[in-house]
């Protein structure tokens, strides 16, 4: 009787132990994790500070540290701070990413609304909270939004378009042979029409006379 007791003491010690070293994982595991998440969030709002202009920010695969800033379209620089030829537009401008924000009657444009920053500019200048001229729908060039008598109407962007150098053309370097020109009927010799020479003499005529002949 007694070993029993024993026994079933033991195993309850032994489940409690068990139960204690679990709830000491568990807490262990969760301080960790809290932190690890802390530190991932800390790492990317610094990190979402050092890159400008919707740049986003690269961090090393090991570390997790800042690498480099990947730039959005029309920015470059270390930080994405300068902005790409601003003062004109190639094509139609669906990648100007200038800061003119003056329409062609000198209104200035008003800022685009959320439901299009959402849908086309999340990727552009402050997540699209500007009023730049931008060109979303393929129109024929930049522009925006301006207020015209009470009515919000949009205009084109007074922006030059970019007018690229042309090379000049290269000198042809390959020579055509040259053909001589055919001599003219007129040019070529005329046949002789003047009897050939008599050929040379040069065999003895037979001489003629009385010969005897001896019998």
């Amino acid at each position: 009787m007694k070993a029993l007791v024993l026994a079933g003491i033991l195993a309850a010690v032994a489940a409690s132990e068990a139960g204690l070293s679990r709830a000491k994982r568990q807490r262990a595991f969760s301080g960790s994790s809290s932190s690890s998440s802390s530190w991932s969030s800390s790492s990317s709002s610094e990190s979402s500070g050092l890159c400008l202009n919707g740049g986003s920010s690269l961090p090393a695969l090991a570390t997790g540290d800042h690498l480099f800033c990947l730039c959005a379209d029309g920015f470059e620089g270390v930080r994405c701070e300068a902005v790409t030829r601003p003062l004109c537009y190639e094509g139609v401008g669906l990648y100007y990413r200038g800061t003119e924000a003056t329409s062609e009657s000198g209104r200035t444009c008003v800022e685009w609304d959320s439901d299009t920053r959402d849908n086309f500019l999340s990727s552009d200048v402050q997540s699209g909270r500007h009023n730049y001229c931008r060109n979303l729908f393929y129109r024929r060039r930049p522009w925006c939004n301006v207020w015209v008598n009470r009515r919000l109407v949009w205009e084109y962007c007074r922006i030059p378009r970019c007018i690229s150098e042309s090379l000049p053309a290269s000198p042809s370097t390959s020579t055509s042979p040259s053909l001589s020109p055919s001599p003219s009927p007129s040019s070529l010799p005329s046949p002789s029409t003047s009897p050939p020479p008599p050929p040379p003499s040069s065999l003895t005529e037979p001489q003629t006379g009385n010969f005897l002949v001896s019998l």
